[in-house]
């Protein structure tokens, strides 16, 4: 009883606390640190009646007519950036697409260059208006610091996704869209009745939640499954166009991983696929939005796969990457990169590990003939078998990726034995034997009897 209790306060608790920030899971949030929590603290909240002021609009001002009850897309754009102009055309599309359902798109233009820029126009009925934000003072208050940046308003009035990727506009929007302004007022209510709702269900429920509990289960002994097992397994040959353009080499590598360095917490990978993407702050299509893309997917797979992003001195074809290289050089360098991490970790609410690897270690162990990279393959991913094989390395927007780490899933006998071992401990103590979700440290991950884990095994 007093466990039900336990887990429903709990669940009640963790819903409520993240509400804002995953209204819907699939909008990814771009920004990072104390940026991206108080940008969490401005969804679901009014937009004011004044927050339109330090804005000279080009043409008619929207009256409150034109924007009560209706959704609105906001798109922070800069003329002079060719990849601001090419979110600015995706924001006039969605204008175009969903005029129908009354969306108006507020372009706001960067405080320089605007006299000189190309001011943009909608068509099928859109409903357009186009700003100069001369002294900066609205990029300000909503923080933006980049061109394009989007934000949407429903139409209840509220921020309802502050500063999100541009992958994500569509989805965004569409969500809006779909809404009437009563829903749209209530999704606050709504969000904690589902809170309570589910929370009850865990509570009544007998049986273990995957997507919350199967996480949490202790872990289980088994027996690691010796090398005749993984020859047999059926995994595909690992092909050269997986490995890189630029590496030749057609071995299929091996992947170890450091001990130290983790931040949250260094996650447990024994019986487990791991997928490590590497990225570096100073190289951002390296984790934006990769980084929230392999939440979304440690979320998905989170019995099976464990998510690792690493650090790492990235070198970019074309691009001297001294100041990259300087950033690890000296003690302070050094603990402006673990700050930095942490921030970004901390603003994003992350829930996979990423880890330090400052000299490049992890990544040289499968690239050793060529670190450079076209920036055109970021986010760069290794998925690694639970013998520590590398199954597939290269860019995450390949379809191979998540083709192989499905594969991985259904035939690596690592992973079989271990969900084995979970599925008789559930059945042997019943859901209420799940501990806490704290993933246990690596001292205390159970000895294997039998057969101890390969030396090249991912730690």
């Amino acid at each position: 009883m007093a466990h039900s209790a336990l887990c429903r306060s709990a669940l009640l608790l963790t819903v409520l606390a993240v509400a804002a920030a995953t209204v819907n899971a699939d909008v990814i949030r771009k920004g990072e640190g104390d940026r991206r929590q108080q940008l969490n603290k401005m969804e679901l909240k009014q937009f004011p009646a004044d927050g339109w002021k330090g804005l000279t609009w080009s043409g008619a001002a929207p009256a409150v007519s034109d924007l009560a009850g209706k959704p609105v897309l906001v798109v922070m754009w800069a003329d002079w950036r060719d990849v601001s102009v090419k979110g600015l055309k995706l924001a006039t599309r969605m204008g175009e697409k969903y005029a129908k359902d009354g969306l108006v798109v507020v372009a706001v233009h960067n405080a320089t260059g605007f006299a000189e820029a190309a001011k943009p126009t909608i068509g099928e009925g859109g409903k357009l208006f186009v700003a100069h934000d001369a002294k900066g003072e609205f990029r300000k208050s909503i923080l933006s610091d980049s061109d394009p940046d989007f934000y949407v308003i429903d139409r209840a009035g509220q921020m309802r996704f502050a500063r999100i990727t541009t992958e994500s506009v569509e989805e965004a929007v569409s969500t809006v869209v779909k809404e009437a302004e009563g829903d749209a007022k209530g999704v606050n209510d709504k969000l904690k009745a589902e809170a309570d709702r589910k929370a009850a269900e865990a509570a009544r429920s007998s049986q273990i939640n995957t997507a919350l509990d199967m996480t949490s289960i202790p872990e289980q002994p088994y027996t690691q499954p010796d090398e005749d097992a993984y020859t047999k397994a059926g995994f595909r040959k690992y092909s050269l166009a997986e490995q890189g353009a630029n590496n030749k080499d057609d071995e299929v590598k091996m992947m170890n991983f450091p001990e130290e360095g983790y931040y949250p917490s260094r996650p447990q990978t024994q019986g487990r696929c791991v997928v490590v993407y590497f990225w570096n702050h100073l190289i951002p299509q390296s984790w934006d939005p990769g980084m929230a893309e392999m939440d979304k997917l440690q979320r998905k797979y989170g019995r099976d796969v464990a998510f690792i992003g690493a650090w790492t001195p990235l070198k970019l074809e074309g691009v001297n990457d001294e100041i990259i290289q300087k950033e690890w050089a000296d003690e302070q360098g050094q603990e402006r990169v673990k700050k930095r991490m942490e921030n970004m970790a901390k603003g994003r609410t992350i829930g996979h590990s990423i880890v330090l690897d400052p000299t490049g270690t992890i990544l040289a162990a499968i690239r050793s003939n060529d670190l450079s990279f076209q920036l055109g393959w970021m986010p760069y991913v290794a998925v690694v078998s639970s013998e520590g094989r590398v199954r597939f390395q290269g860019s995450s927007r390949w379809p191979q990726f998540l083709g192989t780490v499905e594969e991985v899933l259904r035939v690596d006998p690592g992973v079989k034995r271990r969900r084995a071992a979970e599925d008789a401990y559930i059945k042997a103590n019943g859901a209420g034997a799940a501990a806490p979700a704290v993933a246990p440290s690596p001292s205390s991950t159970p000895a294997t009897p039998g057969a101890s884990a390969s030396p090249d095994q991912p730690k």
